[in-house]
């Protein structure tokens, strides 16, 4: 499964990263990168992260967790998940 989390936030894109770096030892996530925006009408940063299909549910209580902690940082957050067909 792919997670795509597209958000704003109050820090630079090396403060999102340092904070986000821990996401990719999680169970179940086979990879995980920070992108930042170049061009086009879009949040400035998206997390995509590769979750397998059985850690789904674990991954997303996780997920929520992180941005409970950092709401004040991380504005117009848009969470999408798409299964590989």
């Amino acid at each position: 499964m792919k997670v795509l989390f597209q958000f704003d936030a109050s820090a630079s894109g090396y403060e999102v990263r340092q904070q986000l770096s821990m996401v990719s030892s999680w169970t179940g996530v086979a990879s995980a990168e920070l992108l930042e925006k170049v061009s086009g009408d879009a949040p400035q940063f998206c997390l995509e992260v590769d979750v397998a299909d059985q850690q789904a549910e674990e991954f997303r209580e996780r997920a929520q967790a992180l941005q409970s902690q950092f709401s004040g940082y991380v504005y117009n957050l848009r969470e999408v998940a798409y299964r590989i067909s």
